[in-house]
């Protein structure tokens, strides 16, 4: 459909997944904006129906885009529906024209109508924008455990590149995170996403059985997930990932029993965490929204 934003026409649509006009634009602007793009995970079939991309076109070329990532959780053993904005860019020629801004708007009425509680991260350049649609900074809490004596090294790097690899993820992810007091259900694409692209190096096979998805940063080790369909300690598993280098092991999810882990402030690097209004649902505070379910 057609809209004016500002006095310009553009071409406006909601739905450009399965379009092979408009997508290979999206793709195109998100490279460039990002460094990345979304063909292989759609190829991948990882694509689903919860990532909503909002685009302006002109001339059939995407110039602006503010996507919607539809949510649902467990926090705490019940299920919360949320809603994550993110991949919100402009083509530079087209910036400062009002298109960020028209597209948020569209996404903030359909997720107010749905009364889903709305976060995004937003990089330092644009701290000031999102405030003006009544986003209000919000706080995570990391949980750490230190590793005085290394880790074990007990370990194997699973090939993501192997179709039966990859259906076993997929198998652990749907048996649920019941070590887990916030985790996204229903969505293992978005998790794939990172799993057959950056982080496809970064998954292995634990010798108590669990499968860990973990990136090394010098002395340290950020653990994004451990998955496995029966009981697991988060300690052992740490330290089964961990290497005799590692002195300490961040998590990137909060474990339901926070015992024994150091509990600190968290908040990423050119990266800040909002919620609309300033609302988020209660049983937050305290918590980090798992890396794997940032969009």
């Amino acid at each position: 459909m057609d809209v004016d934003v500002r006095g310009q026409r553009f071409e406006f649509s909601d739905q450009i997944r399965d379009d092979e006009r408009l997508r290979p634009g999206f793709n195109a602007l998100t490279r460039e904006t990002y460094g990345f793009d979304f063909e292989a995970w759609y190829q991948n079939g990882n694509w689903g129906d919860r990532y909503q991309p909002h685009v302006l076109a002109k001339d059939g070329k995407v110039v602006a885009n503010v996507s919607l990532n539809r949510m649902e959780v467990v926090l705490e053993g019940r299920r919360v529906a949320l809603a994550q904005i993110g991949t919100v860019m402009t083509a530079p020629a087209f910036r400062h024209q009002g298109l960020s801004a028209y597209l948020m708007g569209r996404v903030l009425e359909a997720v107010r109508r749905e009364e889903r509680p709305v976060f995004l991260f937003a990089n330092d350049s644009v701290l000031d924008f999102y405030p003006k649609f009544g986003f209000v900074r919000g706080t995570e809490t990391q949980c750490v455990i230190p590793l005085r004596q290394g880790g074990q090294s007990r370990f194997r790097r699973l090939d993501m590149d192997r179709e039966e690899n990859r259906a076993r993820v997929l198998s652990l992810y749907g048996a649920g995170q019941p070590f887990s007091a916030l985790y996204e259900v229903d969505n293992p694409g978005l998790m794939m996403f990172y799993l057959e692209s950056f982080m496809k190096d970064c998954v292995y096979e634990l010798e108590c059985g669990a499968l860990a998805v973990a990136e090394r940063e010098g002395d340290g080790l950020l653990l994004h997930a451990v998955l496995n369909n029966g009981h697991v300690d988060l300690f052992e598993a740490a330290r089964q990932v961990a290497d005799a280098n590692t002195r300490r092991v961040c998590l990137g999810f909060s474990p339901k029993d926070r015992t024994g882990f150091q509990q600190e402030p968290f908040k990423e690097e050119d990266s800040t965490l909002f919620w609309l209004d300033g609302k988020k649902p209660q049983g937050f505070e305290g918590l980090r929204i798992p890396q794997l379910s940032h969009a």
